[in-house]
């Protein structure tokens, strides 16, 4: 797999990035500060710069940029004394 970079975006404020190694299910996690949340509404963004196409490895002839592989999302809200990424 090599390494792949994910930046974790809500709207276009960088709130997390991951480093993924291991070809396997992982949990990773994100704290998202809750003054970053405006409305009903959030949009989070996964940036995915290492994505690479299965064709471009000779491994198939699939052309789509392919990067980690998602089980669930699970979001909980946590107490104000968490600390967010910088």
């Amino acid at each position: 797999m090599g390494r792949q970079r994910v930046g974790i975006f809500l709207g276009s404020r960088k709130v997390g990035e991951w480093v993924l190694t291991e070809n396997r299910l992982e949990e990773q996690t994100v704290i998202i500060p809750n003054d970053y949340i405006e409305g009903d509404v959030a949009e989070i963004i996964f940036e995915l710069p290492d994505a690479v196409s299965p064709i471009s490895l000779g491994i198939s002839k699939d052309e789509r940029a392919l990067d980690m592989c998602m089980h669930s999302i699970v979001l909980t809200e946590i107490a104000a004394t968490a600390t967010p990424f910088r």
